[in-house]
């Protein structure tokens, strides 16, 4: 008769990873990476800011108007002497991505749920990549105006490669709720 105790929980861990357990993060920061959590809030928050920083610097290729900034906030509202030519709804999409991802990490608890939303991830963090370029090359077409891209882009940039590095591994080591034994509900 064998003496060593029996989890079966860890032997169908072990052989559900081939063999090799993983071993267990120490830090809840080290857990957040594994899983992709940590890189989906990254990307939020660069949204987030750069919804607010400006996005492009106009002025007038005659220097009649001073150069101004434009964050998407302000292209949304078309403020300023150039708002006309900055207008645009279509960077409405880089504050509700910071949201949607947001929303994401808050709604979403089990491994297989996480799994489940990885294309849906993936697609969402490219969303404010067409959000803050469209604009852009809106303005590129106005001959009469000189433009620069601002932090703003930057920060767009940096939240679509940490939303799709946090897409390829989101939920992966969150487990799943246990199910509850039948002999609990014969009662």
């Amino acid at each position: 008769m064998c003496e060593m105790p029996h989890d079966p929980d860890a032997a169908r861990s072990s052989i559900e990873s081939g063999g090799h357990a993983e071993p267990e993060d120490a830090s809840a920061i080290g857990r957040w990476w594994r899983s992709g959590r940590l890189a989906i809030a990254v990307a939020s928050a660069c949204f987030l800011t750069g919804t607010f920083l400006p996005l492009i610097y106009v002025q007038h290729r005659l220097g009649l108007l001073p150069r101004l900034s434009a964050s998407p906030l302000d292209m949304i509202s078309a403020a300023g002497p150039y708002g006309r030519e900055l207008r645009s709804m279509v960077v409405f999409v880089i504050p509700a991505t910071a949201a949607g991802l947001a929303s994401f990490l808050l709604s979403r608890r089990h491994g297989s749920v996480m799994v489940a939303t990885r294309p849906l991830v993936f697609v969402v963090a490219l969303l404010p990549l067409i959000g803050a370029v469209l604009p852009v090359l809106k303005i590129a077409k106005h001959h009469r105006l000189n433009y620069s891209v601002g932090p703003g882009l930057v920060f767009v940039l940096v939240g679509v490669a940490a939303g799709l590095l946090g897409a390829l591994t989101f939920g992966r080591g969150v487990p799943d709720p246990r199910p509850r034994d039948r002999d609990d509900d014969d009662d």
